[in-house]
């Protein structure tokens, strides 16, 4: 997510990066009563803190949400946060698909008579969807 540029070559994750200061912008954190960033998540994630996917999307769509809230619809950051959430659906999408097409060829191949099935294993990629 931290890769996809907007339609001016700016990063889209940028603004999530790092929570505003609390000294320069204290009314951030009057009306954002969760506030969550991608090093956090990002920190979360190495820290095995996500017992499931759905923890990690939750802390991504609050993190947009956030954005929402606190920007005017015309701001970067809330365009940003659009189009952040936009990606890590896509992409979501994307592994889902590779997930079941790599499934289906697992099951196609445990249907030869010649093999013993193996159990599949969970991979899990910690570093590379942030």
């Amino acid at each position: 997510m931290r890769r996809f540029l907007d339609d001016s070559g700016d990063l889209i994750s940028a603004p999530f990066n790092r929570l505003p200061q609390k000294r320069s912008n204290p009314e951030y954190f009057k009306i954002i009563e969760n506030p969550i960033d991608l090093s956090t998540i990002q920190k979360k994630i190495r820290n095995d803190e996500y017992g499931d996917f759905d923890l990690f999307q939750k802390d991504v769509e609050l993190l947009v949400d956030n954005s929402k809230k606190y920007y005017e619809t015309s701001d970067k950051e809330f365009v940003d946060g659009c189009a952040l959430w936009a990606v890590f659906k896509k992409t979501i999408a994307k592994m889902a698909s590779n997930a079941s097409s790599s499934e289906d060829e697992d099951s196609q191949e445990e249907e030869s008579e010649d093999e013993i099935p193996v159990p599949k294993q969970e991979r899990v990629r910690k570093k590379s969807f942030i």
